[in-house]
C-alpha cells in the first residue's frame, strides 16, 4: 500500500532531498532507521494554508480556481475582440454591400 505523509522539520531539512533521506525515524520494532530506506522521498508541491489572525483567516499560496483564470481570461478577450471587430467592420461592410445591391 502507498500513503503520502507531511514531514515538518527545520527550513534546511525541508529544502534539500537529501537531508529527508537521511532523517531518522523510529519503526514499531524501535529500530532507528533513515526514511530513505522505508520510503520514497521527493519534494511535492504543499496544499494552500488557511492562516488565523485576528479572527479571519487567510488563503496562502493559490487561491481555489486560479488555475483556470488564465485560460478563460483569454478566452473572453479573444470573444470580445472578434464581436467588436465583427460588429463594427464586417457587418457594415455586408450591409453595405448587400443593400446597396438591393435598391437598384
Amino acid at each position: 500500500m502507498i500513503y503520502d505523509c507531511v514531514v515538518w522539520g527545520t527550513p534546511k531539512v525541508r529544502q534539500d532531498v537529501t537531508a529527508l533521506k537521511e532523517l531518522v525515524i523510529d519503526t514499531p520494532t524501535g529500530r532507528h532507521v533513515p526514511l530513505g530506506q522505508v520510503a520514497d522521498v521527493y519534494v511535492a508541491p504543499t496544499p494552500n494554508q488557511i492562516t488565523r489572525e485576528a479572527n479571519s483567516r487567510h488563503i496562502e499560496g493559490k487561491k481555489p480556481g486560479q488555475e483556470i483564470e488564465h485560460p478563460m481570461a483569454i478566452v473572453i478577450m479573444g470573444g470580445l475582440v472578434t464581436s467588436t471587430l465583427l460588429n463594427l467592420l464586417i457587418m457594415p461592410a455586408l450591409y453595405w454591400k448587400f443593400a446597396k445591391s438591393k435598391s437598384k
